[in-house]
């Protein structure tokens, strides 16, 4: 699955920033009360040694965990824009991110934006999914 990430503009040159997918969906523009970090594989995220980067075994990062996976990102003119591989992830079955939250946080772990999973086009299932921010500029395109 391609995962398109694309910030217009609001981020600093010098914050590192984070992407996670979390298993709810956000019921309001605060960015808050998405519940836990989507999580299918049911890896140990409260174990001490809870490590998850780019370089370690896929298996031992939680899905959700987009930064830990694929790495911390930089603004870039104050924005980003950017394409991610995942093959693990998908729009339907148990892997599925559709109906599910994404949260962009800063390196305090405030959130930048956040936004819902939802089907680009309801005749479109399983193909193109998209994210609209309720909090910031950004945009976010899963297919």
């Amino acid at each position: 699955m391609a995962i398109d990430i694309y910030i217009e503009q609001g981020l600093s040159a010098t914050e590192t920033y984070t992407i996670e997918i979390y298993k709810g969906i956000i019921p309001d523009a605060r960015c808050r009360k998405a519940g836990a970090i989507f999580n299918p594989t049911n890896v140990n995220m409260r174990d001490e040694e809870y490590y998850c980067n780019r370089f370690n075994a896929r298996s031992k990062c939680a899905l959700g965990d987009l930064s830990g996976r694929f790495g911390v990102f930089y603004a870039q003119n104050h924005g980003f824009n950017t394409t991610w591989y995942d093959y693990q992830l998908s729009l339907n079955g148990y892997h599925s991110i559709a109906d599910r939250s994404v949260f962009i946080r800063n390196s305090t772990g405030g959130p930048v934006t956040c936004a819902n999973i939802k089907f680009a086009d309801p005749t479109m299932q399983r193909r193109r999914a998209s994210a609209t921010p309720t909090l910031g500029t950004s945009q976010a395109l899963m297919s």
